[in-house]
């Protein structure tokens, strides 16, 4: 904006010219400017769905998750112990059991050292 009123000072030789930006200009940014945001409103109203991703248009089905969606790393063990079984309360069962399997295996195991004497 400061471009278009105060105008551009160029030096040739000694001379200062200086350049004007007229009001025609400042006019002609803003009528590109509403035309661009015009034709962007056109698309977004009229053709939705070319700014949405293809995947949003499967029909859901419930009983089956989709292919893509698979849990990070960290979750993937209790993932596959949940999608095993078809009983939700006997998979949660086992996620219980799997997760308190390493505490009971560390507490139970005790390694009795014996002292080492240098006599």
């Amino acid at each position: 904006m400061l471009l278009h009123s105060k105008g551009r000072t160029t030096n040739i030789s000694t001379n200062k010219v200086i350049i004007p930006f007229s009001n025609y200009f400042i006019v002609k940014d803003l009528l590109g400017f509403i035309i661009l945001l015009i034709v962007l409103l056109i698309n977004i109203i009229y053709f939705p769905s070319h700014f949405l991703d293809c995947e949003n248009s499967i029909s859901a089905r419930p009983l089956i998750t989709p292919i893509h969606i698979v849990p990070e790393w960290y979750f993937l063990y209790a993932y596959c112990i949940l999608k095993r079984f078809e009983r939700k309360v006997i998979g949660v069962i086992i996620l219980l059991l799997s997760v308190a399997f390493f505490p009971l295996i560390a507490t139970r195991r005790k390694v009795r050292q014996k002292a080492i004497s240098f006599i």
